[in-house]
């Protein structure tokens, strides 16, 4: 049902003419920061060593509006968070966290051939508003990501379905259970919402028609 839903989505008119949008300034964002993060990327046609490679979803950029609007909202303070992207791709979102002076950025990518990009981005990357510098991409499956001591902001853009979403925050509650901190998870595109709800360790701290904001807190015997 929920695969029908998406094919509905993609095939509608607004739908095109919004992603037409989107890639016009992501392909903007790339030229003003000598970058390139716009081109998308089917798994299959990816180096991919992950046997999650089935759960993964292709290569979109995230709209670098849509990013800039939420995070203008979202207020911490940065420089004690470290800032993860779970799926982080060719690393547009890395570059828009990175106009906060969070403590560091890590990108998350299990697709070499992405990874790689990512790093020359890193390389290349300017902008006169970038108040972190402290840019990392690894290439590891999401699963298997150690998660940082830190506090956290986790975000991620449907980057994975049910089965590796549900891995990951097993590995980031287990990491809360041994050191209890703030961890924030921004959700984009939340079709499987019902495992960050029905998780004990975190609630929902906002909330808007394309995004979750969970934040971590006590959890209840």
């Amino acid at each position: 049902m929920l695969n029908k839903i998406k094919s509905a989505i993609r095939q509608s008119r607004l739908y095109n003419k919004l992603v037409f949008i989107k890639q016009l300034r992501g392909k903007l964002f790339d030229l003003k920061h000598n970058i390139d993060t716009a081109s998308e990327a089917e798994l299959g046609d990816l180096k991919i060593e992950s046997e999650n490679i089935k759960y993964g979803a292709k290569y979109m950029g995230s709209d670098p509006k849509a990013i800039k609007k939420l995070f203008e909202g979202f207020k911490i303070k940065h420089e004690e968070f470290v800032f993860v992207d779970l799926g982080s791709g060719k690393g547009r979102v890395l570059f828009v966290a990175s106009d906060y002076p969070y403590k560091k950025i890590i990108g998350v990518e299990f697709a070499e051939d992405l990874h790689k990009i990512a790093q020359k981005n890193i390389e290349n990357y300017r902008s006169k508003n970038q108040k972190c510098e402290n840019i990392e991409s690894v290439c590891i499956d999401a699963a298997k990501f150690e998660i940082p001591e830190d506090r956290i902001v986790f975000y991620l853009f449907n980057p994975f379905s049910e089965k590796v979403l549900s891995q990951v925050l097993e590995n980031i509650e287990t990491s809360l259970a041994e050191n209890s901190r703030e961890i924030y998870i921004m959700y984009l595109a939340f079709f499987h919402r019902h495992i960050f709800d029905e998780s004990k360790y975190f609630e929902v701290a906002d909330a808007s028609d394309w995004h979750i904001l969970y934040k971590s807190v006590a959890p209840q015997n």
